[in-house]
């Protein structure tokens, strides 16, 4: 959501349902061919980088020279429209992932820690990691930094801002769906789990 909002100054709406979309993903994996959300994360965060990319070609890119309130009627609008499409196809049941490769606790002398929440920790901490490294140690990242900045002076030294744009939608999304892997081992999937977040 941040790298988004700081690259484009667009505050995406419905960032709480692409988790729900990527939730939903795991969830089908792991019932329909048996996959656990572990194994599945690496496949999830790339569906959702795509998704990204879709959802800016298909709707931020043709808002983005509008109004500050056409953006946000936008992203609220497919907030919505995403609730309703989960409501629609997967009803308003709860669905949750049951003995994943992640189930159980460590235990620490008396301190017990669920094992799921720690993958999950330790998930976030290497995707924080990572997307550190691709914004601040990478070419790729400093043309993000630049099209962020000031875009037209990027246009000029021939950055396609519009590219960065997009990447960083997609960038953004797949780690909504690195997130959502994780978290389908210990939450519950259903339409409106994105506005808990």
């Amino acid at each position: 959501l941040t790298l988004i909002y700081g690259v484009m100054n667009v505050v995406n709406f419905a960032h709480g349902e692409f988790l729900m979309v990527g939730m939903y993903a795991t969830y089908l994996a792991y019932a329909t061919w048996g996959v656990d959300p572990l194994l599945s994360l690496p496949f999830i965060a790339a569906l959702m980088f795509g998704f990204g990319l879709v959802v800016y070609y298909l709707l931020i890119r043709r808002v983005l020279k509008g109004t500050m309130h056409s953006q946000i009627f936008a992203t609220f609008g497919l907030m919505v429209f995403l609730q309703a499409l989960a409501q629609f196809f997967m009803g308003a049941d709860y669905f949750a992932v049951r003995d994943s490769w992640l189930s159980g606790v460590v235990s620490l002398g008396s301190v017990v820690l669920p094992l799921p929440q720690l993958a999950a920790l330790f998930g976030a901490s290497v995707a924080t990691a990572l997307l550190y490294v691709l914004v601040f140690r990478t070419s790729l990242g400093r043309q993000l930094r630049a099209a962020s900045q000031d875009r037209q002076a990027a246009s000029t030294l021939g950055i396609n801002a519009s590219k960065m744009y997009a990447l960083a939608w997609g960038v953004g999304s797949a780690c909504v769906g690195v997130a959502a892997s994780l978290l389908s081992n210990f939450y519950y999937v259903f339409p409106r789990v994105g506005a808990v977040f």
